[in-house]
């Protein structure tokens, strides 16, 4: 049995039929004697809303997701504050770009697009999460969004100094402030994600409404028309 590819393809269904179709892989897996797999694939949950979404971002827009996990890795071990601000900058850019397409992912499904929903999802692509967690996202194989792996990722322990044998007062310092801005710049960048998904879903809504007044509109020059030309006018 194909395990990989068949988990890459119950990953890619619409959640209405993941459990059955997961149900189906286990019976196939244990008609194959593959017991393994069978049991694997038994402990598979249901994906959320929102990680279902993130694992559609990454089988649509796989260069775009591929940039952010490589600026993230860089995050995480910058040198300098300007490099810290630089790549900051730069992811907060890619998951505004990527929350936008996941909300186009969601109008294009069952699913609704609400705030609630890219909230979940710009959060999970800023988060990082755990090494199991990176390995399911770059897959497409999320059952929930990732979580914050913390600050300990970026080499700060709980007391806001870096893991080493010794360190100077200024570097301390100097890494307290990284760590005050890796926070705020999180911050940050999560309502500017917020805002920029409630932008989006703003633009779209006054499409919608110029759209439905110009086929009124046509409605309307049509009826005066055929109006006219009944009156002999």
């Amino acid at each position: 049995m194909d395990v990989d590819g068949a988990l890459d393809g119950l990953f890619s269904k619409p959640l209405d039929t993941f459990t059955e179709a997961r149900n189906a892989l286990v019976a196939d897996a244990k008609k194959a004697a593959d017991d393994d797999a069978a049991r694997s694939i038994k402990q598979l949950k249901k994906p959320t809303i929102g990680a279902w979404t993130l694992n559609q971002l990454v089988r649509r827009h796989p260069d775009v997701m591929s940039e952010l996990v490589e600026v993230r890795d860089r995050l995480e071990n910058a040198g300098s504050p300007k490099e810290l601000r630089d790549l900051s900058g730069r992811r907060r850019e890619l998951v505004t770009e990527l929350t936008v397409l996941a909300k186009e992912i969601l109008e294009d499904s069952p699913y609704e697009a609400s705030h609630a929903t890219l909230e979940k999802v710009s959060q999970g692509l800023l988060a990082g999460g755990s090494d199991e967690e990176r390995e399911l996202l770059q897959k497409g194989r999320l059952s929930r969004e990732p979580s914050s792996p913390g600050l300990e990722a970026f080499g700060f322990e709980a007391g806001g100094v870096a893991a080493a044998p010794s360190v100077s007062l200024k570097e301390q310092r100097e890494v307290q402030k990284l760590r005050r801005d890796a926070e705020r710049l999180q911050q940050e960048a999560a309502r500017l994600e917020q805002e920029a998904a409630f932008a989006e879903e703003q633009a779209r809504r006054a499409r919608e409404k110029a759209d439905d007044a110009h086929r009124d509109a046509e409605s309307a020059r049509e009826k005066a028309d055929e109006a006219a030309e009944a009156a002999g006018l």
